[in-house]
């Protein structure tokens, strides 16, 4: 973005004549004698100077051939004014149960950051005391195993994440279980929280 520097330009800002009443923009209609309508130089100063500001308003300094500073400089003010209205945390949770015996269940919590900061992730299992095989539970963050441990009956795995706005964190607790005794429950929980940058 970068205001106009043509032949016949001004070096400061024009005055603008009197404001008129406010319209629209029309290509006239030479059947009825309606003009099209006069793009003027108040018109032209005025539109330029207010993708200028935005620009300049973000810390940019307007650069001639550069065609996407307005959207960085829009996208960048969104993203502090989110930030610094601390954005209240976001919980996503998933829980599955009863599970059998002898096999592998997962139970997936998903969440979107609206703004950059972490994302807190949890699996739990609780196992009832009949189970007689080991049962191992993983925590998987994107489908990517982030911690993981085997027990014979309850356990929790963790583990912090660093998001960025928009980044979507799918966490997963997958219990997998060789228990002898067929119809033993246990529960599987899947937490994902989420929390701004301070």
């Amino acid at each position: 973005m970068y205001q106009i520097d043509s032949s016949g330009t001004a070096a400061t800002q024009p005055t603008p004549s009197p404001a008129g009443t406010p319209g629209f923009f029309t290509g006239g209609n030479p059947a009825t004698g309606t003009p099209a309508t006069i793009l003027d130089a108040d018109w032209f100063n005025a539109v330029m100077m207010e993708l200028i500001n935005i620009v300049t308003a973000a810390g940019l300094t307007p650069a001639k051939g550069a065609s996407n500073q307005v959207l960085t400089a829009l996208r960048g003010m969104f993203a502090e004014k989110v930030n610094v209205a601390n954005v209240a945390p976001v919980i996503s949770k998933a829980v599955l149960g009863p599970l059998g015996a002898n096999g592998s269940w997962p139970a997936t919590a998903t969440i979107t950051a609206p703004c950059d900061g972490f994302v807190y992730a949890t699996a739990a299992v609780n196992a009832s005391a009949q189970f007689t095989g080991a049962l191992s539970l993983f925590l998987k963050i994107n489908s990517v195993t982030a911690a993981s441990d085997t027990t014979l009956m309850s356990q929790t795995q963790y583990t912090w994440v660093a998001v960025t706005e928009g980044q979507v964190i799918e966490v997963q607790a997958l219990a997998t279980s060789g228990s002898t005794a067929p119809g033993q429950s246990a529960s599987l929980i899947a937490t994902a929280l989420f929390v701004p940058s301070p």
